[in-house]
């Protein structure tokens, strides 16, 4: 057991050696601020590639999409947006899907590239057209 301990010394003196650091004093990871699916109440859309969606008491969230979603400008008028989730929570954009649903009732899926919640600095410069 004595070898293998030893490797592993060795290993960690040489990757030292040539400047690689372990990950863990790479820095802190970024918080992940997770919410349930069902607290997103109010949506505001921005063109056809990204929503503001609240989920609380100021907390702003900018979803952008991978791609255009021709009804969610519509969501503006029709305010029906569907939130899907395996799982019901969501904390990133894997696994979470929205479905916009124009004003004559034809839904649209629209597959979420990443998704950000606001620092309040960029929640107070958001237009008023924009918030949730």
């Amino acid at each position: 057991m004595k070898a293998p301990l030893a490797i592993l010394g060795a290993a960690a003196l040489a990757a030292t050696a040539f400047g690689l650091q372990p990950a863990a004093q790479a820095g802190p990871a970024p918080a992940r601020s997770c919410f349930y699916a069902n607290q997103m109440h109010a949506y505001r859309a921005d063109g056809e590639s990204t929503v503001y969606a609240g989920s609380g008491p100021n907390r702003i969230y900018r979803i952008n999409m991978a791609a255009p979603c021709r009804n969610l400008p519509e969501v503006n008028v029709s305010g029906q947006l569907v939130v899907d989730t395996a799982s019901g929570v969501v904390c990133n954009a894997a696994g979470l899907t929205l479905t916009a649903i124009s004003s004559g009732g034809v839904p649209e899926r629209c597959f979420v590239e990443s998704i950000q919640r606001l620092s309040p600095a960029e929640v107070a410069d958001l237009p008023a057209r924009l918030r949730p």
